[in-house]
């Protein structure tokens, strides 16, 4: 917008007026070149705090008066004129008066106008996940937690990379590749906003497995593996957690290899395998001796 300078109530005949230091001085019309008014136009961010205020350069209040600054809302923006500056969405003018009481002013003159418009925006609405998961094990609760500068985050999911799914707010549950949008409307002074992270729900499966060795681990060439007080315990990679005893090792499809007892070894390596992962103990096969 362009800034207007005028004075009311002058007339274009040159009189005199005293200064402040005594000597005379002409009275004439202040300009536009005489006075600079930062911000003449310009916009802002809606905000929490209302807008910076003016700045007037080549203001002197012994010659000019003192200044006052207003608001007021323009072209729908609803802001009774105020010397309180505005922090809402709108368009407002601006304008500061320089009151009576310089040696510039007549006696009945009431003021120097300068103005200008400027608007506040809406500003950005940052949207964020908090300590977003990148994975999810089939049967797990699949939730997220997002927040925004301004307003309560919703969420929509979709499928990606070949997965069929959604767009829906409900979260998935089957096994594929997956797009989480947290979004949040366009406000009174905020834009919309949204924020997107990639995950996946993967197949339940053995994460780990330890095992603790049989009771017995010193045999004779030609004895069988003995597996009493041998256990497995197994992680999952949802963080669920069993232990598989013994008596259960067939049933639950563990699987042991490696044991060989028909020569003597000092240090035979025994493998447990279950579900892909796999753990060891160590036997020693001794020979066989005579009794008498």
């Amino acid at each position: 917008a362009t800034l207007t300078a005028r004075a009311a109530g002058w007339s274009d005949s040159p009189e005199s007026a005293k200064s402040a230091t005594g000597y005379e001085a002409e009275q004439r019309t202040l300009t536009a070149d005489e006075l600079s008014f930062t911000p003449a136009s310009r916009e802002f961010i809606a905000a929490s705090t209302p807008v910076e205020p003016v700045t007037i350069s080549g203001h002197d209040p012994a010659k000019m008066g003192n200044l006052t600054v207003k608001y007021k809302g323009v072209d729908g923006t609803a802001y009774t004129a105020s010397t309180n500056p505005p922090s809402k969405v709108g368009t407002y003018e601006i304008w500061v008066e320089l009151q009576e009481g310089g040696v510039y002013y007549k006696p009945t003159q009431t003021a120097v106008t300068l103005s200008g418009n400027f608007t506040i925006t809406k500003r950005a609405n940052a949207v964020a996940f908090t300590e977003p998961k990148e994975s999810f094990v089939n049967g797990e609760t699949v939730s997220f937690t997002a927040t925004a500068t301004d307003g309560t985050p919703t969420y929509s999911y979709a499928g990606r990379d070949g997965t069929a799914y959604g767009p829906s707010d409900t979260p998935p549950t089957a096994i594929g590749s997956y797009t989480v949008t947290a979004a949040v409307a366009e406000s009174g002074n905020y834009l919309a906003g949204t924020a997107t992270h990639n995950f996946s729900i993967t197949a339940k499966a053995v994460a780990s497995i330890v095992v603790t060795p049989p009771n017995k681990t010193t045999y004779v060439v030609g004895q069988e593996l003995d597996t009493a007080g041998m256990s497995v315990a197994v992680t999952y990679n949802d963080g669920a957690r069993e232990t598989i005893m013994a008596s259960q090792l067939a049933e639950k499809g563990v699987e042991i290899t490696g044991f060989d007892s028909t020569a003597v070894s000092a240090g035979q390596t025994v493998t447990v395998s279950f579900g892909g992962k796999s753990d060891t103990f160590t036997v020693t096969i001794s020979g066989r001796t005579l009794e008498s």
